[in-house]
Formats: structure tokens, sequence, C-alpha cells
């Protein structure tokens, strides 16, 4: 989650130093700033499917010793 904060800072400290004559770059890091949510949503999705997984695991596990 640092890792995260760490990325935005640096990507809004570059967005912030960039001036209005540099169209250019402010799109670059818009698009930067794009792929680090992009990112952040495939993981958020992959730990949600590892979730579902365990607790899938789990529950099976429990009607197995149950029986």
């Amino acid at each position: 989650m640092a890792l995260f904060f760490w990325l935005c800072a640096a990507v809004l400290n570059r967005t912030l130093k960039a001036s209005f004559f540099e169209p250019l770059r402010i799109l670059r890091v818009q698009t930067e700033l794009s792929l680090i949510f992009q990112l952040i949503v495939k993981f958020e999705i992959l730990m949600l499917k590892v979730s579902l997984l365990v607790d899938s695991c789990l529950s099976d596990h429990g009607k197995a010793a149950i029986s």
C-alpha cells in the first residue's frame, strides 16, 4: 500500500511541475497515472479471486471434516 501512495505522490509531483506549455508531458503523466490505477484494479481483482478460492477451499475442507 505504501508503494501505491509513493507512486501517486511521484506522479502528482510530476504533474504539478509540468507547465501549461508542455501539453505532451501532461498527457504522458496522465497516461502513467491511468496505468497505475489499472494495475491497482487488476491487483484488487486478483486478491478478490484468491480470497474467494481460499474461502471455497476452506468451506469444502470443513464439509469433508464433518462427514
